[in-house]
């Protein structure tokens, strides 16, 4: 089988070409023993219930450990990336919001950075971009109102 061979040489499974293929087969194993059982399988339960797979019929236990390594390694790698993601778009967006900040009055920034970094402190990361990218382009519009009620004061309606 692929995955003991590539076991045996040392490989990280992840890199092999039906890897996620492995992988997914490997979760519905997985969640079939878990169903089984009526808890968490032991590693026998668990071959038992791989033998039933097409995919994975014939896995031994060292191609077991392998496949479980290499997966908790593909998902923390999946893990790391999602936050390299996130903070790099959570740093876009504070900086998004810092020059919007420049369009306002200087007597107003402070009380603006307050109240958008709150608001965008309570959202999702891609939520939170989107309003920083909302905030930017709405940016000169505002300053100016602003600027123009400092001049002439507010206008009686």
């Amino acid at each position: 089988m692929e995955i003991e061979a590539a076991a045996r040489a040392g490989w990280d499974i992840s890199e092999l070409e039906s890897a996620q293929l492995y992988f997914d087969h490997l979760g519905a194993c997985i969640q079939a023993a878990v169903s089984r059982q009526g808890g968490e399988p032991s590693a026998e339960q668990l071959l038992e219930e791989i033998e039933r797979s097409v995919v994975l019929r014939g896995l031994g236990k060292a191609g077991l450990e392998a496949l479980l390594v290499s997966k908790t390694r593909h998902m923390l790698e999946a893990r790391r990336e999602l936050a390299a993601e996130r903070t790099k778009r959570d740093r876009i967006a504070r900086r998004r919001v810092d020059l919007a900040l420049w369009f306002l009055p200087a007597c107003e920034r402070e009380h603006y950075s307050q109240e958008w970094h709150a608001e965008m402190a309570a959202m999702q990361s891609r939520e939170a971009a989107h309003f920083s990218l909302n905030l930017l382009v709405r940016a000169p519009r505002s300053g100016l109102t602003l600027h123009l009620q400092k001049i002439f004061g507010r206008l009686v309606a």
